[in-house]
């Protein structure tokens, strides 16, 4: 399996993994996306979750082409290269 790492908007990477699931689901079923996220805690005592790599999101399949980046190219919150 193969693992790869594309740019999103900057706090939008949950919503860009579930745009692209339903975009690339009946093509690429086999996709997995993974963003990873930190508990952090504020002076206050509150915890929340932020990502630990902002402004990426990883996915992996078993078999990927080059159609998968025009599927992500037609989903919200994707980068491409222009916009970095």
């Amino acid at each position: 399996m193969e693992y790869y790492c594309i740019m999103v908007n900057t706090g939008k990477e949950q919503h860009f993994k579930k745009n692209a699931l339903a975009a690339l689901k009946e093509k690429f079923p086999d996709i997995q996306f993974f963003f990873f996220q930190r508990m952090l805690k504020t002076n206050k005592g509150e915890c929340f979750e932020k990502a630990a790599f902002s402004r990426v999101c990883f996915f992996s399949g078993g078999r990927t082409d080059n159609r998968i980046f025009y599927c992500f190219a037609a989903c919200q919150r994707f980068l491409p290269d222009s916009a970095r």
